[in-house]
């Protein structure tokens, strides 16, 4: 696993959710992350009758965008430094 970039996991995620982790091989976080930020996007979009949300429905895409790049990062950080000991 130590090929695998941090950074590219960040992006690949933040562009299309899961997709980071799919490039780190984890193929089930990768599609349930990719399922469950789709299904939080439809719900609000059709499911919400509120005029707002869907105006506003992009700055919860890119929420919930940078949580699955971050989530994607800090895995990777794992995966390929596996006896580092994190600082506080």
């Amino acid at each position: 696993m130590q090929d695998r970039k941090p950074l590219v996991a960040f992006i690949l995620s933040f562009v299309l959710p899961g997709a980071g982790l799919l490039y780190l091989r984890r193929w089930r976080s990768g599609v349930v992350n990719f399922l469950l930020v789709h299904a939080v996007l439809f719900l609000l979009a059709f499911g919400v009758n509120e005029p707002y949300i869907n105006e506003h429905l992009h700055y919860v895409f890119l929420i919930l965008a940078a949580g699955s790049g971050g989530y994607a990062h800090a895995l990777a950080r794992i995966l390929t430094r596996p006896n580092e000991v994190p600082r506080a």
